[in-house]
């Protein structure tokens, strides 16, 4: 009896311990750029998304391109704040932008830095399919030392 039993053991031991092989989707990568990192967040209608917080003189420029997979995504809304390091808000923008011929989504504002510092931009970007929500992208929070 206990011959059997141990084989047992030993077979069922054998056939758990069998190497098993997992494939990762390597459809639509989903990679959101800030600054000069990558990262990987999952994203239903957005490939990506492209942060640019960008000062010349005492002019900020917040430029955000979003890069929809085709057909999925039709508008996006824009909630962007600049705000000094110490949390003193400078400008905000709310405003919503539609598909462009070129296949992406385009956001582009500036404004005036009061005094030199360290600014930093934090987007909240909605992507819509028609009126339905498709994602939610907070950037973070982007740097600007003027």
């Amino acid at each position: 009896m206990s011959k059997k039993f141990f084989a047992a053991v030993i077979s069922i031991a054998m056939v758990l311990s069998l190497p098993i092989t997992a494939f990762a989707s390597m459809d639509e990568p989903n990679i959101i750029k800030i600054g000069n990192t990558g990262i990987t967040p999952y994203f239903i209608g957005v490939s990506q998304v492209n942060y640019n917080f960008y000062n010349e003189g005492s002019t900020a420029y917040a430029d955000i391109s979003v890069v929809p997979y085709q057909g999925k995504i039709t508008k996006a809304t824009f909630s962007v704040n600049v705000k000094k390091d110490n949390g003193t808000l400078v400008k905000s923008w709310s405003s919503t932008a539609y598909l462009s011929g070129d296949g992406r989504i385009y956001f582009s504002k500036s404004c005036t830095l009061p005094a030199r510092g360290t600014y930093q931009m934090t987007t909240t970007i909605k992507c819509y399919n028609g009126s339905t929500l498709v994602d939610t992208i907070n950037s973070g929070t982007i740097y600007l030392t003027y």
